[in-house]
C-alpha cells in the first residue's frame, strides 16, 4: 500500500470559506489516502494552523487532529486501513461526496470576453428526483445564469464542464441538455440586459 501525502504539504485553498478542523482535513486529503503518521507530522500541522488555538504545544496539536479525524471516521468519511505497522486513512464515497459538494459550492462560472454565443442549459428531470431537481436548479440560479424559461438557463460564455459537474454530482446527467446558439430570439434582448450586454 503506497500513499502520497505530498498534498499535505500544499496550501489549503480559500480558508474562508473553510469554517472547521474537520473539513479542513478533509478537504486536504482530497479523494486518495494518506499515511495517519502524516497528518500528524510537524510540516502538516503548520497547514492546520488557521484551526488550531496558537501557542498550543505541538502534542495537544496532535491531539485536536487525532480527534477530528476520529469524528470524521463516525461519519463515515474516512475509513481506516492497516497494513503491516502502519494506518492508512482513506476517504470514503460518502467522503468523496462531500469533497466535490464543497468544489460546487466554490464554483464560478467563467466570464471572459463574448464571443457572441449563448450557452443554453435545458433540463426535464423526472418528478420522482424533484430534490435533485431542484438543487440543480438552485446551483444554476446562483452561478449567475439568465431563466429564460421554465426548465431553460442561459449564459454567454462556455461553460459545459461546470454543468456536466453539476449534472453529474446530482445524478441528473442523462435528463441534462447544453447547447450553444447566437441567437436566443425574442429573449435576445432581456438576455443582454440581464447580463449587461447592450
Amino acid at each position: 500500500m503506497t500513499a502520497d501525502n505530498s498534498n499535505l504539504f500544499l496550501e489549503i485553498p480559500d480558508y474562508p470559506h473553510i469554517k472547521t478542523l474537520t473539513q479542513a482535513i478533509l478537504i486536504v486529503m482530497g479523494t486518495g489516502a494518506v499515511l495517519m503518521a502524516g497528518l500528524v507530522a510537524p510540516n502538516a500541522i503548520q497547514i492546520f494552523k488557521p484551526f488550531l488555538k496558537s501557542g498550543r504545544r505541538s502534542n495537544y496539536e496532535r491531539e485536536r487532529i487525532r480527534q477530528a479525524v476520529k469524528a470524521l471516521h463516525r461519519r463515515r468519511l474516512i475509513s481506516y486501513q492497516e497494513y503491516g505497522n502502519e494506518t492508512y486513512i482513506e476517504v470514503t464515497e460518502r467522503g468523496k461526496k462531500y469533497v466535490r459538494r464543497y468544489e460546487i459550492d466554490r464554483m464560478e462560472l467563467p466570464r471572459p470576453t463574448w464571443d457572441r454565443q449563448w450557452r443554453v442549459v435545458l433540463f426535464d428531470i423526472p418528478e420522482r428526483q424533484k430534490p435533485a431537481r431542484l438543487a440543480f436548479q438552485n446551483h444554476i440560479r446562483r452561478l449567475g445564469c439568465f431563466l429564460m424559461q421554465k426548465s431553460v438557463w442561459v449564459y454567454p460564455h462556455p461553460c459545459r464542464d461546470e454543468i456536466d459537474f453539476l449534472a453529474s454530482f446530482w445524478e441528473v446527467r442523462p435528463f441534462v441538455r447544453y447547447l450553444e446558439t447566437p441567437d436566443l430570439g425574442m429573449s435576445e434582448a432581456a438576455a443582454r440586459r440581464f447580463f449587461g450586454l447592450l
